[in-house]
């Protein structure tokens, strides 16, 4: 009974946490891809104020946790974090360089994190010009997985205890004709 209440537990857990990766997958590609297209002019121009502005409010949303807008070399050129309730600028190292995705043609990966999952999105005009890199929260994932198997561990005890009373109370009549015959038994033997 345990192995069953297992798979249903994984399997109603994978199904509506899957559904939910991919809601977030795509709502973080298309902030990303819109930031990237939106991003093209500020950087072939140099305008960093209005870069910057554009990643403030492009990531104010409870659901981004962080976004970078980078050089190609992987040096950030703005980067606003979740501090408290509003997005603030961050201000990185002078040549901090990250890691950016191998290939230099238009791509997106996800990259998923226990509790984040993180878009690369290249900014492209005829070359590529930068990257937009963004934090999106997915703690949300881990809540829906924990109610699952909460549920599911409510909904098997209660079946256990279910089917403990229906088979005492259908073994009730056999039972009581079994002492009637060992109370019978008694009689006969005194």
């Amino acid at each position: 009974r345990r192995r069953h209440t297992r798979y249903i537990g994984d399997w109603s857990s994978d199904v509506c946490s899957s559904d939910l990766l991919q809601s977030h997958q795509s709502k973080a590609a298309a902030l990303a891809r819109q930031v990237a297209i939106a991003a093209r002019n500020p950087m072939l121009t140099s305008s960093l104020d209005q870069l910057e502005e554009l990643v403030l409010r492009s990531a104010d949303s409870p659901d981004v946790l962080a976004m970078q807008v980078l050089l190609p070399d992987g040096r950030s050129l703005t980067h606003a974090k979740h501090q408290g309730e509003h997005m603030q600028v961050v201000y990185d190292q002078i040549g901090q360089r990250l890691t950016i995705p191998s290939s230099a043609t238009p791509q997106m990966t996800h990259e998923v994190n226990p509790d984040r999952l993180v878009v690369w999105h290249p900014i492209v005009t005829q070359l590529l010009v930068g990257w937009v890199r963004l934090e999106y929260d997915t703690h949300e994932l881990q809540n829906l997985q924990w109610r699952i198997w909460r549920n599911t561990l409510v909904v098997a005890a209660m079946a256990v205890s279910l089917c403990g009373l229906v088979l005492a109370w259908m073994i009730r009549k056999p039972m009581q004709a079994l002492q009637r015959a060992q109370a019978f038994a008694k009689e006969i033997t005194q």
